[in-house]
């Protein structure tokens, strides 16, 4: 059977989730903090959703390869080497770099800060038209981020420099 992208990084998504799951449980953060969500409740559902995304799409993957048409067999031999799509690349790593921006920013900026600028700087970078749409959408996460989990499930999370 023909491995294609899909299928490879959706068992990396898998493995990532899988990591975050263990890493967390690893340095003590609790899911639960008697009757609020502890500092790793959105580790956890993250990672959780990280995995299934990654699972669906390594199932897609190998349903459409069962179904694929057997004239791709005859591919040439650069294609069939290299699975990957020069565009597919980028979002990759437009997604695995904005998240470690997310991580080191989080220390100064605070985690919905972070977060803010984190959506700005992604969609930015995958391709949205000018500054103001990814402005608008950094700030929508922050109001939403800031209403879920500090407002209604006063989640404690991380505070920058500027205490927020």
């Amino acid at each position: 059977m023909k491995r294609s992208a899909n299928l490879v990084l959706g068992v990396c998504a898998m493995l990532f989730g899988a990591a975050v799951i263990v890493v967390g449980k690893n340095t003590g953060l609790h899911f639960y903090r008697g009757v609020t969500p502890g500092t790793g409740f959105m580790p956890f559902i993250a990672a959780w959703g990280i995995g299934l995304c990654g699972l669906v799409l390594a199932l897609g993957s190998l349903k459409r390869a069962k179904t694929a048409d057997t004239d791709r067999e005859t591919e040439n031999d650069a294609e069939t080497i290299w699975i990957f799509k020069r565009g597919d690349l980028w979002n990759f790593f437009v997604v695995i770099g904005t998240s470690v921006l997310i991580v080191y920013s989080t220390r100064f900026l605070g985690l919905l800060g972070s977060l803010a600028v984190g959506v700005a700087v992604m969609a930015k970078f995958l391709g949205t038209p000018g500054w103001r749409t990814p402005i608008l959408a950094g700030l929508s996460g922050w109001v939403m981020f800031y209403l879920i989990f500090d407002l209604f499930l006063r989640v404690p999370l991380p505070r920058g420099v500027f205490g927020l």
